[in-house]
């Protein structure tokens, strides 16, 4: 099932609703039903997708590359 959940002047968000018998095919599933509806509105509907930048969620205790690379630099020495 495919529902419109939201909306405002410049965004529609859509819900899709589908069951699996499993975790790993219901993650499967679910990347497949997503990669392929943006192929379709990429292939039938390029205007409807969005050309403007997303800001990148930043990183709990920090942002950017620094953050990461102290993130990376603990699990590696175990602190």
């Amino acid at each position: 099932m495919l529902q419109m959940v939201d909306a405002t002047p410049q965004t529609v968000v859509i819900q899709m609703q589908a069951s699996a018998a499993d975790g790993a095919n219901a993650w499967d599933m679910r990347c497949d039903l997503r990669e392929g509806l943006i192929r379709c509105l990429r292939d039938q509907h390029p205007q409807w997708l969005s050309r403007r930048p997303r800001p990148v969620p930043a990183l709990p205790g920090g942002s950017g590359v620094a953050t990461r690379a102290r993130m990376n630099e603990s699990a590696h020495t175990g602190d």
